[in-house]
């Protein structure tokens, strides 16, 4: 075998070593060009403000309700939880994400 065969030899394993090493965790690379992992960034819209019920947005109805999540309440090591609603107030706007409330007296 002649140098330049060997040293290409040498160079093509060293190169193919050094490639295996570099991907080692398994994960497989995105795609080339693709760099936010083929998630539409550019062309989609985001929805415009207000366009489902949120806090401070206005409202129509005074008093409807639009379900918004869960709401939970820690007092010691006991957890309660309850669906939450965003309420239409009188002033025209959505309140915030609230949940049933427990009277406790004076």
């Amino acid at each position: 075998m002649d140098v330049g065969r060997l040293v290409t030899s040498i160079a093509v394993i060293g190169f193919s070593t050094w490639g295996l090493a570099a991907c080692s965790d398994g994960a497989m690379p995105p795609p080339l060009g693709d760099y936010d992992g083929g998630l539409p960034t550019h062309d989609v819209a985001a929805p415009p403000p207000c366009s489902t019920p949120a806090e401070s947005c206005p409202c129509d109805d005074a008093g409807a309700q639009y379900a918004c999540g869960t709401i939970y309440r820690v007092s010691g090591s006991h957890v309660d939880c309850a669906n939450g609603y965003l309420t239409c107030q009188a002033n025209g706007t959505w309140s915030s994400c609230q949940g049933p409330t427990i009277w406790q007296g004076d």
